[in-house]
């Protein structure tokens, strides 16, 4: 908010309000920060070092730094102003009270592998497409010597200048965001942007892929460690039940038990539960058999080649037989003779 242009003005009213929501914001987080520190069990060293405490600490420190700046008189340096981005770290602090965040956070971490891939592939398609559309383009301009630049013939410039310029323009077609400020004119230019569109598209898939069958796998644990939690939270509430009817006597069991519709609700969720990890596991189980399948036919293929070096050897030895009972046969006969 202090952003905008009606905020920016510090001796303005609303301005003020907003500086008091700040630091009241920031001292709120201050206690927090210091109440978990002072109360842990854990290390002094391992809690401050942790992932979260560490947003925590980059969500306050920088207020404090830009409070003591302005109050020196240097508030206006850009210093202060990158300082005033760490703000945005408290909207990690959510990270904490969310169930779901963490199968993100999970799932990208399970993908590093093959977004390792993906940005290698995309890395290696951006400067193969950025050189075809350069020549592509320039090849039908000539060079003019006066400021040393690619035109057309009817005195266009070029939007494709070198490789690094039409780098931007591979960038756009190939994430399919097509700003239009540059665009291929010749033939040539526009065969070379309708593959990099396709191929862009094949390319980005790739590493989304990889993630979307990370996260469905996480959020299929997920879903079954919460399955589990509610039949214990079920089973505790029955439990309950069944004791405060001992206690009050049979004739009000039927009052305490849940309704038949909520029941059937909560059985069909579970049914709904099982069948997704069935479905997951059947489509473990096909990629098995395919890998199976794969090694048997490496299996026959070995099998194959080694039956094939066997008959070599074998025609190797007959010949070798063969052409010893030769000799020996001339040799008898040259005897022989003499």
């Amino acid at each position: 908010m202090s952003s905008l242009t009606e905020y920016r003005d510090y001796q303005d009213d609303q301005s003020f309000v907003l500086n008091v929501v700040e630091l009241t914001c920031v001292a709120v987080f201050t206690f927090d920060y210091l109440a978990r520190f002072a109360l842990t069990r854990r290390n002094k060293v391992v809690h401050v070092l942790s992932l979260l405490n560490m947003i925590d600490l980059l969500a306050i420190v920088p207020s404090y730094v830009e409070l003591l700046l302005e109050a020196k008189g240097i508030g206006a340096l850009v210093v202060v102003r990158i300082l005033r981005l760490f703000r945005i770290f408290r909207l990690l602090k959510v990270a904490k009270y969310s169930k779901q965040l963490p199968i993100l956070m999970k799932s990208i971490h399970n993908s590093v592998g093959g977004f390792a891939v993906g940005i290698f592939s995309l890395f290696m398609s951006l400067i193969l497409w950025a050189s075809a559309i350069y020549y592509a383009e320039t090849v039908f301009c000539s060079l003019d010597p006066t400021d040393n630049t690619w035109k057309y013939d009817d005195g266009t410039l070029s939007d494709f200048q070198s490789i690094p310029d039409s780098l931007w323009w591979t960038i756009v077609t190939m994430c399919t965001v097509g700003y239009g400020d540059t665009y291929p004119i010749t033939y040539a230019g526009k065969a070379i942007a309708t593959v990099v569109m396709v191929s862009g598209v094949l390319v980005l898939a790739f590493p989304l892929t990889i993630l979307a069958g990370n996260f469905m796998t996480e959020w299929n644990e997920f879903l079954v460690k919460e399955e589990k939690k509610s039949l214990k939270r079920w089973e505790k509430s029955f439990r309950r039940i069944v004791k405060e009817a001992e206690m009050k006597g049979e004739e009000q069991v039927e009052g305490m038990m849940p309704r038949p519709r909520k029941l059937l609700e909560e059985v069909w969720d579970d049914l709904l539960t099982l069948k997704s990890n069935v479905d997951a596991c059947e489509r473990a189980i096909h990629t098995v058999k395919i890998q199976i399948k794969k090694l048997d036919l490496l299996i026959q293929q070995l099998d194959i080649s080694v039956k094939l070096t066997e008959l070599e050897r074998n025609e190797v030895a007959k010949k070798e037989d063969v052409g010893g009972s030769e000799v020996g046969e001339k040799g008898k006969v040259s005897y022989e003779i003499r």
